[in-house]
């Protein structure tokens, strides 16, 4: 289980993404995209085809079957980190079933 932070964003710090199944049968295979986008003023495309897209600040572990984690950093030059501002992060994942007994 991940713990979560509501603090705001600084520039320069770590971003960490849980990704998380709510069915024990259904488990995360891949994180197959990721961007940040910020309303008008730029995008991010963080990981494409399963990949980071910039494996220097980006990075994906598989935690357990229904659990990744993703970490990736907001480069300041190119996001607004005012009081107010805000980010919206979107993806594909590739989902796959629990095989029973």
């Amino acid at each position: 289980a991940f713990d979560s932070d509501s603090s705001p964003l600084v520039p320069n710090a770590e971003l960490f993404l849980c990704i998380t199944s709510v069915s024990t049968d259904v488990g995360i295979a891949s994180i197959d995209k990721m961007d940040i986008a910020q309303a008008e003023v730029y995008d991010l495309t963080v990981i494409v085809d399963g990949k980071p897209e910039f494996s220097s600040i980006t990075s994906i572990e598989y935690v357990s079957f229904t659990e990744a984690k993703v970490s990736t950093f907001v480069p300041s030059n190119r996001f607004a980190f005012e009081a107010g501002a805000s980010i919206a992060i979107s993806g594909e994942a590739i989902m796959t079933l629990a095989v029973g007994p």
